[in-house]
């Protein structure tokens, strides 16, 4: 082999190395969603305080993983002890008052129209958080941008201990 082929493929490999290693850190700050629950995009991972209103990556506890892999509603990943971590929006944080009902969601007197379904797609009943009246001491999520999001309404509220990340929306298209 011939010096300036030993150097073009040196430089191959130097270039396969460093895209291997961007790869490996762009994946600690961001995020892609392709799921319909929110929209589709490029999210920046960030570690601030949450607030009504803000976009979080978060872990189910290990019940509502077993039934979301066994259904289909996520992917194995690695983030969770072997499923993939769900990407919704906070409605509700600790203290705030949420109001259950069939065909909405209450936080703090403002009505959310967001039907809770009893069956899924595939016409296997849902579990649904039960309707009630909650002071909620965790974080309440909702997928904003589909009816249909397995969310808050079916696995209840989110502790802080398993959020992973706040998320800022980068680029996002539906």
């Amino acid at each position: 082999m011939t010096l300036s082929k030993q150097i073009k493929n040196k430089k191959h490999l130097y270039l396969i190395g460093i895209f291997f290693i961007l790869a490996l850190l762009l994946r600690q700050f961001i995020v892609i969603n392709i799921t319909p629950s929110m929209p589709k995009g490029v999210y920046f991972k960030k570690s601030s305080p949450l607030h009504r209103g803000d976009i979080i990556l978060f872990c189910l506890d290990q019940k509502y993983q077993q039934i979301g892999l066994e259904h289909h509603y996520l992917e194995t990943g690695k983030y969770c002890n072997g499923a993939s971590a769900l990407i919704k929006e906070v409605v509700a944080v600790p203290g705030d008052e949420v109001t259950l009902l069939k065909n909405a969601i209450i936080v703090n007197r403002k009505r959310l129209e967001y039907q809770t379904q009893h069956q899924d797609s595939n016409h296997t009943p849902l579990s649904v958080f039960p309707r009630g009246n909650y002071t909620v001491n965790a974080f309440w999520v909702i997928g904003t941008h589909s009816q249909l999001s397995w969310d808050s309404r079916y696995f209840g509220y989110i502790p802080r201990q398993q959020i992973i990340s706040k998320l800022i929306p980068l680029i996002t298209w539906n």
